[in-house]
């Protein structure tokens, strides 16, 4: 993830269909990366400063998020799995605010926040207390162990114990990594779409696709 805030979206301040299509095609091509990259965007979409990263993470420097207050970030993490943004893509280094704040991934999923005047450093750090508890359940591996039990009673409609002890190693990997990967993002996206933190925190939160 991301050490930092993390874009634009489509909405706020791009006010015609040139700079729409320009910002298309720069989410597009940092959603297909296989690393990671934050980009500060002005307005109209156009690239004011790049960082990249490796599989894992982008470092922020100082002098890249300097060139961030008030601006716009967009950040990819380079998965085909549902994502969404970490308690360190908001928090950021709590001194530089942006605009927006955008993340996109490989399967095209584009999480937009957009803050207000509400939003500071002090309500950037409430709303990161707020995802605690499921950021640790996931670095604690508590989904996986719920995902493994609810296969074990057979609570999940499209999987029952009998079919889950089937499935190759692979497989095995493959569904418990989505089905971790939805709940962790289900959580995280029922708070950043909870109005009266929204309200209280000064910020919106919309998560769609990129355009084709």
């Amino acid at each position: 993830m991301g050490k930092g805030v993390s874009g634009i979206g489509n909405r706020p301040n791009i006010v015609n269909q040139a700079n729409l299509r320009a910002l298309t095609k720069v989410q597009r091509k940092i959603a297909a990366q296989d690393f990671e990259s934050a980009l500060i965007l002005n307005d109209r979409g156009r690239v004011l400063a790049k960082l990249d990263g490796d599989r894992t993470e982008v470092i922020f420097t100082p002098e890249f998020m300097q060139q961030l207050q008030g601006k716009n970030l967009l950040h990819n993490h380079p998965t085909d799995l549902p994502t969404a943004p970490s308690r360190a893509d908001i928090l950021g280094n709590g001194l530089t605010l942006p605009k927006t704040s955008t993340i996109v991934s490989q399967i095209g999923q584009k999480d937009v926040m957009t803050f207000n005047e509400n939003w500071n450093r002090e309500n950037s750090q409430k709303l990161a207390a707020q995802m605690h508890l499921p950021t640790e359940h996931y670095r604690t591996g508590g989904y996986r162990r719920d995902v493994r039990n609810d296969i074990a009673n057979n609570k999940l409609p499209n999987m029952t114990a009998s079919q889950f002890g089937n499935l190759s190693p692979t497989q095995i990997k493959d569904f418990i990594d989505r089905q971790v990967a939805e709940r962790h993002v289900r959580d995280i996206q029922n708070i950043l779409r909870n109005p009266t933190w929204q309200q209280r925190y000064g910020f919106t939160f919309e998560s769609t696709y990129i355009p084709r």
